[in-house]
């Protein structure tokens, strides 16, 4: 249970985001969906990024506040070579 307690909770998007915060969420979340479709450890996904487990925790659990967009975009891109970001002008 200490475990536990130590652990940081996710968190959700507050309400009135920016536009940054909504596309650094979104990309945390593309890195929960790949470790549970790898079936792959949070250690494991840490070194495949090459960052340490506490920074990974911190991403799992949506601490956009700790990422830059562009750290997160080259993050992405060692589990997804192939992404490529558009943008839309509205």
């Amino acid at each position: 249970m200490e475990i536990l307690d130590k652990a940081p909770g996710s968190r959700l998007l507050p309400k009135g985001a920016s536009t940054t915060d909504k596309i650094k969420y979104d990309l945390c979340s593309r890195f929960v969906v790949y470790r549970r479709e790898k079936g792959i450890s949070q250690k494991d996904l840490a070194a495949r990024l090459g960052i340490d487990p506490a920074q990974m925790s911190k991403l799992l659990h949506y601490h956009i506040d700790e990422f830059s967009l562009g750290h997160l975009l080259d993050l992405l891109l060692v589990i997804y070579p192939k992404t490529e970001v558009k943008f839309e002008v509205a």
